[in-house]
């Protein structure tokens, strides 16, 4: 799929939830034989037809453009100046996304629709070309009242396998504690940064959380999410993590399986015989 094709979906403004819950089903794995961590299972309902195609399609390109941001420029400059000059110009081919970009596209889909998070800053915006340096949790989803008070901070880490890896989780444990141990995790700097350029609302309540984040985290919970081919997964992914001596507080694992991964990926990008999608983490 061309980058050109692609954003024109936020053009027609087709991006809702609808098919995700056609395509997906969400609940906690209950009885859990885990004791440190909690489960959650992600199967999907049905095959992927085009509709459900074009809401991942379609997701990827929320990821990379803030929707308002393409259709106020359209209304100024015109499509074909903005398809050509902003989005081909600051943007890297979709052949050249890795799979983790994907994985975190999915699970920022799955944070929102299924588990009313808010993604304050969608870390691939900000990431224009592939070398460029990104904080090292996937992502930081919040949840907020009606105040606009953060109520909930969720630190998450995406794996995404096409192959047997029976240590994606344990890796990804190991990735979270980082965060937790430092005094001002890289996320929350970039977080932060990004909300006080965009004289953000929710701006002066992030800095209030990282003050009391200092004195207790009582509000922080962490979260790994796996994607994985569905014939390539291995409980022992899971048996692995629960050998691990874990120190994090409030510890939850989704796993998402999908079947024919690799084939829907290298479907929904490559439908004009552009290269496959990277196998690159």
């Amino acid at each position: 799929m061309s980058i050109l094709k692609l954003y024109s979906l936020i053009k027609e403004s087709i991006i809702v939830s609808e098919p995700l819950n056609k395509w997906l089903s969400c609940c906690y794995r209950t009885p859990c034989r885990y004791i440190q961590f909690r489960v959650i299972d992600i199967q999907e309902q049905c095959v992927p037809n085009e509709e459900i195609k074009s809401f991942i399609s379609s997701s990827l390109a929320f990821e990379r453009f803030d929707p308002s941001f393409i259709q106020d420029m359209v209304r100024e400059l015109g499509w074909e100046s903005i398809a050509e000059e902003i989005i081909e110009s600051n943007s890297e081919d979709l052949s050249s996304f890795h799979k983790g970009d994907i994985g975190e596209m999915f699970f920022s889909v799955i944070l929102r629709e299924f588990h009313n998070y808010t993604i304050p800053v969608p870390k691939l915006r900000s990431k224009m070309i592939t070398a460029q340096s990104q904080p090292r949790t996937d992502i930081l989803a919040l949840k907020i009242d009606q105040n606009n008070t953060i109520t909930e901070v969720c630190y998450f880490e995406v794996k995404l396998r096409t192959t047997s890896d029976n240590y994606s989780a344990t890796d990804s444990y190991l990735q979270l504690m980082d965060a937790f141990n430092s005094r001002t995790p890289s996320i929350i700097k970039f977080v932060a940064s990004r909300l006080y350029e965009l004289n953000d609302p929710l701006c002066d309540n992030f800095f209030s959380y990282l003050t009391q984040r200092r004195i207790s985290g009582d509000i922080d919970n962490f979260q790994i999410g796996l994607c994985y081919e569905k014939e390539n997964w291995d409980e022992k992914v899971l048996e692995n993590l629960e050998d691990t001596e874990i120190e994090l507080p409030n510890l939850t694992t989704q796993i998402l399986q999908i079947e024919n991964l690799r084939a829907l990926l290298n479907d929904i990008f490559n439908d004009s015989n552009e290269k496959k999608v990277s196998n690159h983490k």
